[in-house]
C-alpha cells in the first residue's frame, strides 16, 4: 500500500462539534508546540509504530516514516495532532483534534447529537456520507473507549474518513483524505490506526 499525500483541506466539522469548548478566551493564551521527529523512512508501505504523546491523553499509532506535531491551544484547551511527509509538511496525511471533557455530564443524548452533527456537517455542503461504524455510548469503558463512530465521506475529488472516538476524558476527532482510486488500502489503515487508540 502506498500513501499519497494528499493536502487535507479544511472541513466544516471541528472538536467544538464532539466536545464541550470553553466560551471564553483569554487574552494570555498561549500555544504549545511539540515535534516528534520520523522513526523510518517512508520506502516501506502499511507499517505502524506506537507514538508517545506528550500534550494529549491517549495513545495512537503512525507510520515511523511520518513526521508528527502536538499542539496545545491554552484559550480552547485543544490539542491538534498533525501528520506529514516530512519532506513535505505542508501536507497533512491525517490530523486527530482533542479536548478533555466531563463525563459526567456527557450522555447517550448528547452522543447521539454529537453523530448527528458529523451528518450533518457533510450534508450542509452536500457531501455524501456512509456510515462505517456506530456504537452506543457504553458505560463500560473497553480500554478506555466509551464510544465510536465512523464514517466515509465522498468528496467529487477525493475520499475523507472521519472517526469520533470517546474515551473517559476526552473526545476525539480523527479525519484522513486520500484519492477515490484504489481507495480500500488506505481506508482500512486508517481504520486500523483510529480502532487502535487508547485512552492513558
Amino acid at each position: 500500500m502506498k500513501i499519497k499525500p494528499i493536502p487535507l483541506k479544511n472541513i466544516a466539522l471541528t472538536a467544538a462539534i464532539i466536545l464541550t469548548v470553553s466560551s471564553g478566551f483569554s487574552l494570555h493564551a498561549q500555544t504549545k508546540v511539540i515535534i516528534h521527529p520520523p522513526q523510518a523512512e517512508l520506502k516501506l508501505p502499511g507499517l505502524l509504530r506506537p507514538l508517545h504523546l506528550t500534550l494529549a491523553k491517549y495513545t495512537i499509532e503512525r507510520h515511523p516514516g511520518w513526521q508528527a506535531k502536538e499542539t496545545y491551544d491554552s484559550a480552547t484547551h485543544i490539542v491538534t495532532l498533525e501528520f506529514c511527509d516530512p519532506n513535505d509538511t505542508s501536507t497533512i496525511l491525517m490530523r486527530c483534534t482533542s479536548q478533555s471533557y466531563d463525563r459526567r455530564s456527557f450522555d447517550s443524548i448528547q452522543w447521539n447529537k454529537t453523530k448527528e452533527h458529523i451528518r450533518t456537517g457533510y450534508g450542509d455542503r452536500g457531501v455524501g456520507v456512509m456510515p462505517l461504524f456506530d456504537s452506543s455510548l457504553c458505560e463500560k469503558p473497553v480500554n478506555g473507549i466509551i464510544g465510536r463512530y465512523e464514517v466515509l465521506a465522498r468528496h467529487p475529488d477525493r475520499i475523507e474518513y472521519c472517526a469520533a472516538i470517546m474515551t473517559t476524558s476526552e473526545g476525539i476527532l480523527l479525519t484522513a483524505n486520500f484519492p477515490s482510486e484504489d481507495f480500500s488500502d488506505r481506508l482500512t489503515y486508517f481504520r486500523t490506526i483510529a480502532r487502535d487508540i487508547r485512552s492513558k
